[in-house]
């Protein structure tokens, strides 16, 4: 996937899927103690240390797009949860866009994103004591059209098909979780006229 975006926006500082989006600094790394219910007071060691995904349902999105001179991409991923299994649709859609004089030549190629994911809902204390969550969610890379270059790769955490709630306000661990955020393209580049936007969508109840 780095190769390919490289090539469609080739003159810009761009490499779609060579850049991770990095949540801000957590520590999630140890159990709370905590009752969440009558038999269910455990995080699984599963996906990362300290993971409650097995006590939510729901589905968790993620909208994404990228455009610029010579090349375009778009993303929209779902992941559906039951009892913290992870199933993930979806499609990503490469424009490449190239000019020979005065003509401009344009080729699109769809992926299509099936298959398990990997799915994580943490539980922590923030810097300044507060409880906070954090919600992930990572896929398997897409099985593009005629394209035996890119074999899929399995969904794995920080790979580019992986996106985060980021660190949200919690007032007790266990609670239902409906959020979204939305922000520029991490990838985006003003100077070389690259443009683009995320948009993560959740909602997650116990289960």
């Amino acid at each position: 996937m780095e190769g390919h975006a490289k090539r469609l926006f080739a003159g810009a500082a761009v490499a779609w899927g060579a850049v991770t989006i990095t949540p801000p600094s957590r520590d999630f790394g140890r159990a709370i103690s905590a009752d969440v219910g009558p038999s269910d007071t455990l995080c699984l060691h599963k996906v990362v240390p300290c993971n409650y995904a097995h006590l939510y349902s729901g589905s968790f999105s993620w909208q994404s797009a990228l455009l610029g001179e010579f090349g375009q991409n778009r993303r929209s991923i779902t992941v559906t949860v039951v009892k913290g299994v992870a199933t993930c649709d979806g499609t990503e859609t490469d424009v490449n866009i190239s000019k020979v004089g005065d003509q401009t030549y344009t080729t699109t190629e769809v992926g299509t994103i099936k298959g398990p994911g990997l799915f994580a809902i943490e539980f922590d204390y923030d810097e300044a004591g507060a409880l906070v969550y954090l919600v992930t969610g990572a896929c398997p890379s897409p099985q593009w059209q005629a394209s035996l270059q890119r074999p899929v790769q399995p969904a794995e955490l920080g790979n580019s098909y992986e996106e985060q709630s980021y660190n949200q306000p919690a007032t007790a661990i266990g609670i239902d979780l409906t959020g979204n955020r939305s922000e520029p393209h991490p990838d985006t580049d003003q100077e070389n006229g690259v443009s683009g936007s995320i948009r993560v969508t959740w909602s997650l109840k116990r289960s």
